[in-house]
């Protein structure tokens, strides 16, 4: 089978039987391309692959693309209305729904919120690398606290 490997601005494509793991194709990524990606994870539609694991395992088809992304740490500022604002410290491989509960566990008693990025909602199923968010980077919160009270 033929998968699309993006890297950064790059996309690799390669023959590789769809029984292989995903550390086997780290391994043939370093072979073919010389792309030493250890320190990397790979996702499929935002979920996250395991190098024990097949393709076949997540169900990936003939010209389906994988995303590797390079693990880095990022602080995030969550900024609300008013002006307030809280640091959440995370990766930018999190998904959005991880930094919500990160969120939450900064600011205690929340009913619901978004978060708005780029005057963009932000989707829990996504993730940060996803809407371009790495370190340094202000995020929108649109939330009604448990009182009813805009926060």
């Amino acid at each position: 089978m033929i998968i699309n490997i993006k890297y950064e601005s790059d996309i690799f494509e390669i023959e590789i039987d769809e029984e292989s793991t995903f550390e086997q194709i780290r391994e043939f990524l370093y072979k073919e391309h010389n792309l030493d990606i250890d320190h990397a994870d790979m996702f499929y539609e935002s979920k996250i692959l395991l190098d024990h694991r097949t393709l076949n395992d997540y169900l990936i088809l003939d010209n389906d693309t994988i995303d590797i992304v390079e693990i880095k740490k990022v602080v995030l500022t969550l900024k609300n209305i008013m002006g307030a604002c809280i640091n959440v410290y995370t990766d930018n491989t999190a998904s959005i729904k991880e930094v919500k509960v990160l969120a939450m566990l900064e600011m205690g008693d929340i009913v619901y919120f978004d978060l708005v990025y780029n005057n963009e909602v932000l989707l829990t199923k996504k993730r940060l690398y996803e809407y371009g968010i790495n370190d340094n980077k202000t995020i929108n919160l649109n939330l009604k606290m448990g009182t009813g009270l805009l926060f």
